[in-house]
């Protein structure tokens, strides 16, 4: 439903763009306005799994520290989590730049 009413909205849309615009030339800058911001949310997510990849094994080092055996748990448990988040990322987009920070990450924690 909401994807057929957003299809409905986008339709509507374009339509009055050409309509004000009286040409079709809108339509081209939109779409890469889309694929610029899927860009950006694909870029941003990789960059928050690594950085909370890192959180986690900081925390994880410091509830070893600590002797806290209930925080390890949780971290333990959030570190591997996130270790197959970015695996399925990376198996869902691979790219050579993301095999070398999953890899890098890896070697610093």
């Amino acid at each position: 439903l909401t994807v057929l009413v957003k299809t409905k909205v986008q339709a509507v849309l374009g339509a009055a763009a050409k309509v004000f615009t009286g040409a079709s030339s809108l339509i081209p800058i939109v779409n890469l306005v889309r694929s610029q911001k899927r860009n950006y949310e694909q870029v941003t997510s990789w960059q928050v799994l690594l950085v909370s990849t890192l959180n986690c094994a900081v925390w994880t080092s410091y509830s070893f520290k600590l002797h806290c055996i209930e925080l390890a748990v949780v971290t333990v448990s959030m570190l591997l989590a996130n270790v197959v988040m970015l695996g399925f990322y990376m198996i869902m987009r691979p790219s050579s730049k993301q095999i070398v920070q999953f890899f890098a990450l890896i070697i610093l924690c």
